[in-house]
């Protein structure tokens, strides 16, 4: 559908767009979405683009239009586009809506809406959008941006899926809303997996009672040991009661994760999936975890956690910043390889007192207990090789109390005695002993 060059007064004019571009309104079909896949079909095989921002409005769609065999760009406008099918994003399709307001491009489930999406497990899965096509192995260059996906408050709806998508394949700036199982759910198949992608500002608000699942997860990751980023991501339930069992579930995957405000969930972020799950070498910087959210970290200790790292955690004070199972275990080392904390949350324990404290080095290295009466014996776990520890050991108004050290912590000094003062004192873990790196101060 290439214009003709014209020529007027010895000039050629140029045509009004290169032979690489389509208009949806110059196509005919049932509905938008059909025009779209119209358009798409006169693509020469290198791709191209179709534009589709003149439609405004309420749209239909009743099939799929994104069933590319070469690469294409959709824009689309202020529209809502409301679906009775799964919108599939194939390999090498980015569908775009606007910049500056996503928030005007919708991507809606109709209020019937029961198409399941059928993976290579067989299993169904009832998601609006699907990144990556059925049968897709690997699906390189799936995008989606600059949209709203509406789930209509279906039951068991997943707003965003995908078992494939792989290199340069990406969600970015995308809205996700009344979602009742999962806001995103990449998962890892028998013969497919998502890996080497990357999510970039994400929110989501998922379904309110009655409407959200038993099981909700707003983003559930599942990998085999590729690659994510996700950055600059939301994820909380809409005004109203119920609360996700998870707001971030991470499983089998190496990244980076950051930027991340988490509500109304048991736990914030959950890592491990089965017993066969294996998380390998994440870092969690700058995460937000409000009054609502029970747990900020949770450790599934049926699963492989190795090289977690966490940066300028900030959490409520209510809120527990790592739980290890339901029935509050502590990490152990051979769960969590290594990790450090930073910022504001953690770093720094006030121990309460006790007669037999327990120093868990989970939380941070940095302790703080003061006396009430004599520590007859103390304890020192879940410290890691290479870990700074300090201790500051205050006597109360009372004062002359006593103090036990781990039997782990070696040239531990005798605490100063007068009442009101603290004594302070650093040490190095080696795997099994914290060894003392100073004399320590008392008087303080």
């Amino acid at each position: 559908m290439r214009p003709a060059f014209a020529q007027v007064g010895g000039l050629v004019t140029i045509p009004p767009y290169p032979s690489a571009v389509r208009y949806v309104e110059q196509y005919g079909g049932v509905d938008l979405c059909a025009k779209i896949a119209a358009a798409i079909a006169t693509l020469p095989s290198g791709g191209g683009i179709v534009d589709a921002r003149g439609a405004v409005g309420a749209q239909t769609c009743a099939t799929n239009p994104f069933a590319a065999t070469v690469p294409v760009e959709v824009l689309l406008g202020a529209v809502t586009l409301t679906t009775d099918d799964n919108i599939v994003i194939s390999e090498n399709v980015t569908v775009r809506g606007l910049r500056y307001r996503p928030e005007t491009t919708i991507i809606k489930a109709a209020g019937d809406f029961a198409a399941d999406y059928t993976n290579t497990d067989s299993a169904a899965r009832r998601a609006v959008v699907v990144l990556g096509a059925a049968g897709d192995a690997v699906a390189q260059g799936a995008h989606i941006e600059n949209v709203t996906i509406d789930c209509s408050d279906i039951a068991s709806s997943i707003g965003l899926y995908s078992e494939s998508a792989q290199e340069g394949s990406g969600v970015r700036r995308v809205f996700l809303v009344d979602c009742s199982l999962h806001g995103i759910y990449f998962e890892d198949t028998a013969s497919a997996t998502t890996q080497n992608t990357a999510l970039e500002e994400i929110s989501i608000l998922m379904s309110n009672d009655p409407d959200l699942d038993a099981n909700a997860i707003g983003v559930y990751l599942d990998g085999a040991g590729g690659q994510i980023r996700v950055d600059r991501m939301t994820v909380n339930v809409r005004s109203g009661t119920g609360n996700m069992d998870a707001a971030l579930r991470v499983a089998r995957f190496t990244g980076h994760f950051s930027n991340l405000h988490l509500e109304r969930a048991t736990d914030g972020v959950l890592l491990g999936a089965d017993a066969s799950g294996q998380s390998n070498s994440m870092t969690f910087s700058v995460v937000d975890g409000s009054s609502t959210i029970t747990n900020l970290f949770h450790i599934d200790t049926t699963s492989v956690v190795t090289n977690v790292t966490l940066e300028n955690i900030l959490r409520n004070s209510s809120t527990t910043l790592i739980l290890d199972d339901p029935a509050g275990e502590t990490i152990n080392v051979d769960k969590v390889a290594s990790y450090t904390i930073g910022g504001t949350a953690g770093g720094y324990q006030l121990v309460t007192f006790s007669a037999t404290p327990t120093f868990s080095a989970t939380l941070g290295g940095s302790f703080k207990i003061t006396l009430t009466a004599n520590v007859t014996s103390s304890t020192l776990s879940n410290a890691i090789v290479g870990q700074v520890l300090r201790f500051i050991i205050c006597q109360d108004a009372t004062g002359s109390r006593t103090f036990v050290w781990p039997t782990n912590v070696l040239g531990g000094m005798t605490i100063g005695s007068t009442l009101s003062t603290c004594s302070a004192q650093t040490f190095l873990y080696d795997g099994t002993n914290a060894y003392a790196l100073a004399s320590g101060v008392t008087g303080m």
